[in-house]
């Protein structure tokens, strides 16, 4: 899945779990601010430098928290 891809289902999967567990509507501006926190919570665990996949994790959750900044 693209970066752009799955910025746009975490912030679907926040509004939907929360509008469906809650009486109040959320907004995708609020889903946005969650889905960042999410994504700088897997960032602040960084990476294994000597282990490639490790970086490919952290780099494509870099590029995911790129399209969530510009949501």
């Amino acid at each position: 899945m693209k970066p752009e891809e799955k910025a746009k289902q975490i912030v679907n999967k926040i509004i939907n779990d929360l509008y469906k567990n809650n009486s109040t509507k959320i907004y995708s501006e609020d889903a946005v601010i969650c889905a960042l926190i999410l994504v700088n919570e897997i960032l602040d665990l960084g990476y294994v430098s000597n282990e490639p996949s490790s970086f490919r994790i952290y780099n494509y959750f870099s590029k995911v928290k790129e399209h969530l900044e510009n949501y």
